[in-house]
């Protein structure tokens, strides 16, 4: 786990830990009801972070190979240049 990931997943535990004691303490509520509904959404707000960073990671994956497989190109053309041109074009 990332440093952003440990963050959502706190912030969500505060949340939920929060509103299972807002129906505890303040509402003073004897069903679970409010404890399901705080862990449901709970769990939802977490399976859309882990949404968003899965796609923000494949994303960045997907650049670098992208990135990956340009500079290769890049590389065999400035070698094929290099094998095909006359001497002047290799002198730094």
């Amino acid at each position: 786990m990332n440093r952003i990931e440990i963050f959502v997943l706190a912030m969500f535990a505060l949340v939920f830990s929060g509103s299972v004691v807002f129906a505890v303490e303040v509402l003073k509520l004897q069903d679970l009801w409010p404890l399901f509904f705080g862990g449901a959404v709970t769990l939802i707000l977490i399976g859309a972070a882990h949404i968003g960073i899965t796609i923000r990671v494949i994303r960045s994956r997907y650049a670098a190979a992208r990135n990956r497989r340009a500079r290769a190109f890049k590389s065999k053309v400035d070698a094929d240049l290099a094998h095909e041109s006359p001497d002047w074009f290799n002198r730094n």
